[in-house]
């Protein structure tokens, strides 16, 4: 659906590819993606504690989003299962997990660099 909530018109060719070409070619991307990240040092930038880290809220959001988007029609313990049933399911899904997982360890970063940068003013400001 294209813009959902707003309307319930489809877009695409509703066509799931699942062979494992295609799964291949989205675990050698994520890989991939993370070596690149991993040697021009954005890995570290990512994980370090800076407040302007704080902006990958917003993919996390849309990840996070997308995820749930697909699990509301179908209850949890079916899915689970028709996941696990799948090990190019379960591989896709573990790789938006890990995705998940760092995208959320980049914003508590910036959270806590947004909060010692406030505390340090205030300590700057009492002085």
């Amino acid at each position: 659906m294209l813009f959902w909530p707003f309307s319930l018109s489809y877009f695409g060719f509703s066509t799931a590819m699942m062979s494992i070409f295609d799964v291949g070619l989205e675990i050698v991307g994520l890989l991939l993606a993370g070596e690149v990240m991993f040697f021009n040092g954005d890995l570290r930038r990512l994980l370090s504690v800076e407040k302007r880290n704080v902006w990958m809220f917003f993919p996390f959001l849309a990840l996070v989003m997308s995820m749930l988007f697909f699990a509301v029609d179908v209850p949890i313990s079916p899915l689970v299962y028709h996941i696990l049933s799948s090990r190019l399911l379960a591989s896709i899904v573990f790789g938006h997990i890990v995705l998940v997982v760092f995208l959320a360890v980049s914003t508590v970063q910036g959270l806590r660099g947004l909060v010692l940068d406030l505390f340090h003013s205030g300590m700057n400001k009492s002085d």
